[in-house]
């Protein structure tokens, strides 16, 4: 079960879609890891959702339409190889979040929040200290989001220049 479900109860529905966006967000790039930035599809689809979430416009049928092309790129490791296991992962977390725009389940909140860890993981190599240093990040931003009336875009974006460490080699 995800480490932050108390907490994260505590948000309104629209506040717990926006943090579990903004926690997928940051496994895009684990995506992109193995693909040299070919397959930029993810990255837009994620910027779309978070731009929707924050206008207040979320566009279920656009939405659906993005989940099948996410769908369709999702990495197969047993035909790809286990080298592709973190940007699986990502995927999963993605596909997760386009599922709980459309649907508003908490359940798809609480597997984009779970897959998206478990991508930092598997990408630190399973070392500990990346997934720690996610999950910290993880407490600040729902901290942040649940401090603020509207959707705290520049104070994100502010944490995720400072962290992580697990990502600092090859960040965008």
């Amino acid at each position: 079960m995800y480490f932050l479900i108390d907490e994260l109860k505590k948000l309104s529905q629209k506040k717990k879609t926006y943090f579990a966006a903004c926690c997928v967000e940051r496994v895009v790039q684990i995506y992109e890891f193995n693909y040299d930035n070919t397959i930029v599809e993810p990255r837009n689809i994620i910027e779309t959702i978070i731009s929707d979430l924050v206008s207040d416009k979320p566009d279920t049928a656009k939405t659906a339409k993005q989940r099948e092309i996410l769908r369709d790129l999702i990495p197969d490791v047993d035909e790809m190889g286990s080298e592709f296991t973190p940007s699986m992962l990502a995927g999963v977390a993605m596909l997760h979040l386009l599922n709980c725009i459309i649907s508003y389940n908490d359940a798809d909140i609480i597997n984009a929040l779970e897959y998206s860890l478990q991508a930092v993981d598997s990408f630190s190599e399973y070392n500990e200290a990346g997934l720690a240093e996610e999950q910290l990040w993880h407490q600040k931003a729902l901290e942040i989001i649940r401090e603020n009336e509207i959707y705290p875009l520049n104070e994100i974006r502010a944490i995720n220049e400072a962290d992580p460490k697990w990502s600092e080699l090859w960040r965008d």
